[in-house]
């Protein structure tokens, strides 16, 4: 489906559901202060969340469907990699595209 379920497992209660606009959510990470969210899916977007808000902070059109997702260490960058072959690098903050190089000879999953 198009949502993202979080849940606060002390209380047994979900906090946020958040939903795409199409297509299913291919992955996902928790940022650092476990307050925001990426995403990439069908809709060919890699979308920045709170999870104070159900609506997403921004988001950046891809070429191509994204079917993997990591987060830095640090929190300062993402990879994304997907059904194009390509593995892209963003900044955290803002979403600022860095460079991008080929991955494989197929669909990059994780």
């Amino acid at each position: 489906d198009r949502l993202i379920l979080c849940w606060d497992l002390r209380m047994e209660k979900r906090v946020a559901s958040l939903r795409q606009r199409m297509g299913g959510v291919n992955d996902m990470a928790l940022y650092l202060d476990q307050m925001q969210v990426v995403s990439v899916g069908q809709e060919r977007r890699l979308t920045f969340w709170d999870l104070r808000d159900t609506e997403p902070t921004h988001a950046i059109q891809l070429s191509a469907e994204a079917t993997a997702l990591a987060l830095s260490r640090d929190g300062k960058l993402l990879a994304t990699g997907g059904k194009d072959q390509m593995i892209r690098l963003w900044s955290f903050e803002g979403g600022r595209f860095i460079q991008d190089g080929m991955g494989h000879s197929g669909t990059i999953s994780r």
